[in-house]
């Protein structure tokens, strides 16, 4: 196997599927393959990129756990979790 490399990623809105009338070429097999990852480098493209923009301290916060993006904000705004435990 070689390992697939690209300088410049193209995002595709759609996946292309194998049919059973497609031949077992591995063109025809990576193809999908080559969708999603290219996908992925301009989705982290834009990521790194609103990250890069962002001064440190900004309060915006960028995590993947478990293959799921979470953005936190902190507006600086201390919330009184006292109330309501009484």
């Amino acid at each position: 196997m070689k390992i697939y490399e690209t300088d410049s990623p193209v995002f595709s809105t759609g996946v292309s599927i194998l049919e059973t009338t497609d031949t077992d070429h591995a063109d025809n097999f990576n193809a999908s393959t080559k969708q999603l990852y290219e996908n992925t480098l301009v989705v982290k493209k834009q990521i790194d990129e609103v990250q890069n923009t962002c001064a440190k301290g900004s309060g915006i916060e960028f995590s993947v756990k478990d293959g799921i993006l979470t953005v936190t904000y902190d507006d600086g705004i201390e919330e009184d979790t006292t109330k309501g435990s009484e």
